[in-house]
This record gives C-alpha cells, sequence and structure tokens, in this order.
C-alpha cells in the first residue's frame, strides 16, 4: 500500500511539470479503468489530466467527480460535477445532477441535493430510482410524510427498485409516521426490507443489505404486543393442526404478518417438509439462512 502511495504522487508530480502538453494520450480511458479498478486516487490524477486537455467533456468531469466521490473528497468531488452539470446542461443527461445530489446530502447541503434531484427528474420524467433519491433527501430533512408519499410513488411506477424499497423500509421501520398502527407499520416495514433483500438487483448495494438485516432484527426484537398475539394465535392453530398443509398454511399467515419473524420462517420449512414437499423446504432454509445469519433453525 506505501509503494503505490509514492508511485501514486510520483505521478502526479510529473504530470503537473509537465502541463497538457504532456497529458497521457489515454489518460481518460486509464482513468476510467483505475475508477473500476477502486484505485481512486491514481484515477483522479490521470482524469484531471485529461480535463485539462479536454475541459469541454462532461464524461471526464463526471468520472473524476465519481472518483473523488469514491475517495471522499467531497468538495473536489463537487467541483467536478458541477463542471460535468454546466457541460451536460442542454442535453437528456442527469446523471451529474444525481451524482452532485447524492454528493451535496452527504456534505449536509440537503436544500442543494433536494435542486439537483428535482432538476435531474425534469430531464427523466420520473424515474422510479431518482424519485427513491429525492424521498432520501426529505427523509434527512425530516420531512417524513413527503418522503412517504415520493416512496409510495416510485413504488408504484417501478415496484422493485432497490432504493425504494430500501428507503420505504427505513422510513416504515423508523416510527416517525404519526397516526399510523404500530402493527401495520411493522408488517410493512419487514416485508419491504425482505423484499430489498431478496431482489437480484440489490445485489451493488452491500451496505445496505448488511443494514437491512441488521434492521429485521432489530423489528424482531420490538413488535408489537398485539401483532404478536396474533402471531402466536396462528402457530397455535398450526402446531394443533393434523394435516400439514393446513400447518403450513397457518405458519405463513403468522410470516405474512411480520417477515422479520424467523419462528414462523422455521415452522413453514417444517411443516414443507412434512407434506413432503423438499424442494420448498430446502428454499425456505435457504431463505432463512440468508435473511437471518446465524439462526440455528436453518443450519
Amino acid at each position: 500500500m506505501q509503494l503505490r502511495t509514492v508511485l501514486v504522487s510520483a505521478l502526479a508530480a510529473a504530470l503537473a511539470a509537465a502541463g497538457c502538453s504532456r497529458v497521457p494520450p489515454n489518460a481518460a480511458s486509464e482513468g476510467q479503468k483505475a475508477l473500476r479498478a477502486g484505485d481512486y486516487e491514481r484515477a483522479i490524477v490521470l482524469l484531471r489530466a485529461a480535463g485539462r486537455a479536454h475541459p469541454k467533456e462532461a464524461a471526464v468531469f463526471y468520472n473524476l467527480g465519481t472518483a473523488n466521490f469514491r475517495a471522499n473528497h467531497d468538495r473536489a468531488a463537487e467541483e467536478a460535477f458541477d463542471r460535468a452539470v454546466e457541460l451536460s446542461r442542454d442535453t437528456d443527461d442527469w446523471a451529474p445532477l444525481v451524482a452532485r445530489a447524492e454528493t451535496r446530502r452527504r456534505r449536509g447541503d440537503l436544500d442543494g441535493a433536494v435542486n439537483d434531484y428535482q432538476a435531474a427528474l425534469g430531464k427523466a420524467n420520473r424515474v422510479a430510482g431518482l424519485v427513491a433519491g429525492l424521498a432520501a433527501c426529505e427523509m434527512d430533512r425530516g420531512n417524513s410524510g413527503t418522503a412517504l408519499a415520493l416512496l409510495e410513488e416510485a413504488l408504484t411506477t417501478d415496484p422493485g427498485d432497490p432504493v425504494a424499497l430500501y428507503n420505504a423500509g427505513v422510513l416504515r421501520a423508523s416510527g416517525r409516521l404519526s397516526g399510523r398502527s404500530a402493527s401495520e407499520e411493522h408488517t410493512a416495514a419487514a416485508r419491504l426490507l425482505q423484499s430489498f433483500l431478496l431482489s437480484p438487483r440489490a445485489r451493488a448495494f452491500e451496505p445496505q443489505r448488511a443494514d437491512a438485516i441488521r434492521r429485521l432484527g432489530e423489528l424482531a426484537d420490538r413488535r408489537p404486543p398485539e401483532l404478536q398475539e396474533r402471531i402466536d394465535r396462528l402457530l397455535m392453530e398450526a402446531a394443533r393442526a393434523q394435516s400439514p398443509a393446513f400447518a403450513y398454511d397457518k405458519a405463513r399467515q403468522a410470516y405474512d404478518l411480520d417477515r422479520s419473524n424467523s419462528a414462523a420462517l422455521a415452522r413453514m420449512e417444517r411443516f414443507a417438509r412434512r407434506k413432503g414437499d423438499t424442494r420448498l423446504a430446502n428454499g425456505i432454509a435457504e431463505c432463512g439462512r440468508f435473511l437471518f445469519p446465524g439462526d440455528k433453525r436453518f443450519e
């Protein structure tokens, strides 16, 4: 790691001394490769040089901003995104606006972030992921009702949008929505977080996936008493049933009331095996291992 830092510094010094006339001929493409490889400091050096050589290429400044953002150089990232936004102003490219919005959001400039998302939506015609991003800014500003309305709009447009699923699950689990049934919000939160976790489109959101699993565990620990009573009644009916198929259906109903309920999911697996549906039982066990890591009932 130390050697790479020395090499990057030496490259930066060489580029600065050489000036624009000595910019590496493939600085933009090499910078993009470094960005994809996670070598953000080298990407910054190369893309900064490419920006000097090609000051009207929006893509270069977008990539430079991305490299700085991922390296946690937020002010430098915003400056690069400023240039990318300016260069793409008369196009339908909304990506620089969203990138700058997320940079401003991380810096705490929520009004600026909201303005950028609204400008991006003016170009993108209410794309679900952008509506969900705007909702996240409203959540940060404490506007929970506005955020929920935006998230519901996003999920109506695209029920599988991972940003909307995650943010809606977090918001409903937060307890910040006044005038709503605690049991209904609990059920909705767990279902949204589970849907996010099981979505193939969520694989690119690893930190959020880990957080969603943590939040499911927290939901299980603070289940409203009236919801717990309904679940207990269903599981007692399942335990007394003579028919494995009937028992499975009752356990499934209990799980549908609270997708953070690993006990009900484990009962579903057991009754699926009793009724001879090995494939279903194995699928439930696999789901349980993923959603509830460390739960020995799914080993």
